[in-house]
């Protein structure tokens, strides 16, 4: 078990985040003759991982937005 968490240490540095590594481990961790299985966790992780970076895209975006609203108002605005 510290096996396993030593190496989700190594893929969160590498960026991902636990519940992407959770659905990988359950991907690799299926048996054979389950390859249906397989598909749709792995689909559902590369949706997961997309939704992620769409939802800090968004973030960053308003936030930009936020500080840029902000540098352009006028003193009296302020």
């Amino acid at each position: 078990d510290t096996e396993l968490e030593r190496e989700k240490e190594k893929v969160r540095a590498a960026g991902l985040e636990d519940h992407e590594i959770d659905y990988w481990i359950r991907y690799a961790t299926l048996p054979e003759d389950e390859s249906e299985e397989k598909a749709r966790v792995q689909s559902y992780a590369m949706f997961d991982h997309v939704d992620a970076k769409l939802h800090r895209l968004a973030a960053a975006f308003k936030k930009r937005q936020a500080v840029s609203r902000h540098t352009d108002m006028t003193p009296d605005e302020k």
